[in-house]
């Protein structure tokens, strides 16, 4: 989230332009911080499904290899997400 979209909130939110108060600050980044968590999350269940209908496959090697990659993008997505609030 970025400083402009964090100012166009909180501006919504409490009809002011944006302030310097620090406690609206650590707000946002807070608010900001929980939904990359549960974006996060998303994408590891969702990875977790996918190495669960490989458990299901007939066996091809070609859908196995597709639903570990599958996998593997929702976990790299999870660790980017993350790494966001690391910025």
């Amino acid at each position: 989230m970025t400083q402009d979209e964090i100012k166009e909130m909180i501006a919504k939110i409490y009809g002011v332009v944006w302030t310097k108060n620090a406690q609206l600050r650590a707000f946002a980044k807070l608010v900001a911080a929980k939904e990359r968590e549960a974006c996060a999350k998303l994408c590891e269940e969702n990875a977790k499904k996918s190495l669960s209908a490989q458990k299901v496959t007939d066996g091809n090697d070609l859908s196995d290899v597709f639903l570990r990659h599958h996998a593997s993008a929702h976990f790299q997505n999870a660790q980017d997400i993350r790494a966001r609030g690391q910025a």
